[in-house]
């Protein structure tokens, strides 16, 4: 009879130590790279709202949603006027409010009703939490380089990002009115890294850098 050979203790114990070692190292570089796929998302995202935003300003040479009283209803004009009807514009997966909301993400913002020829926001929409703030009562000729118009939800007016914010206190981004956006993990550095939408200077203040009259929705 032919002898079978077998792998012996010692190698199993090297094969599998290969392998921890292997996960060790690849599990964080997959992990970093799917948290930048996640960003990149969002900051696309920004960028279509703020786009919209500032195509739809420019064409109609006014203010946007000065009727709206909530997010919802201002996401509801843009739904209708910009077509912006995906809710995951405004929806961040790994938001905790997302993440921690009982029903599962709406399919669509608003809805056409066939009777009467009218938009209506979708109720399922209406009650779901958002990981976007918008601004609204932007005027046309604001500076649209320098003036923020939506960001990731939590950002406090001293520069900073709160611990309810969708990334925590690590940061978030800032969509601005000509449609570039930018990750903030701290606005005070410089003496601000923002625009006074007034005097031109430095701030770290987002509402400082917004226009007189104009009101955030979050």
């Amino acid at each position: 009879m032919k002898n079978k050979k077998a792998f012996t203790l010692l190698e199993i114990l090297t094969v599998t130590a290969i392998f921890a070692l292997l996960a060790a190292i690849l599990i964080p570089v997959v992990g970093k790279a799917m948290d930048s796929a996640r960003k990149s998302r969002v900051s696309h995202n920004l960028r279509q709202i703020a786009l919209a935003y500032y195509s739809f300003l420019n064409g109609d040479h006014r203010q946007i949603g000065n009727k709206s009283t909530t997010l919802h209803e201002m996401i509801a004009i843009l739904a209708e006027k910009a077509d912006l009807n995906d809710p995951n514009l405004w929806i961040i997966s790994e938001d905790p409010l997302v993440e921690n909301a009982f029903a599962a993400p709406p399919k669509y913002i608003i809805s056409l009703d066939p009777q009467n020829s009218k938009w209506n926001l979708n109720n399922a929409f209406k009650t779901f939490p958002l990981s976007i703030t918008l601004v609204k009562g932007i005027p046309s000729n604001a500076n649209p380089s320098t003036t923020p118009v939506a960001w990731t939800r939590g950002l406090q007016t001293n520069g900073q990002w709160s611990r309810e914010a969708v990334y925590a206190e690590k940061g978030g981004f800032i969509a601005f009115l000509d449609g570039h956006v930018k990750w903030y993990s701290n606005l005070n550095e410089h003496e601000g890294l923002l625009t006074h939408f007034i005097t031109r200077k430095p701030t770290s203040n987002i509402l400082e850098a917004l226009p007189p009259h104009s009101s955030v929705l979050d």
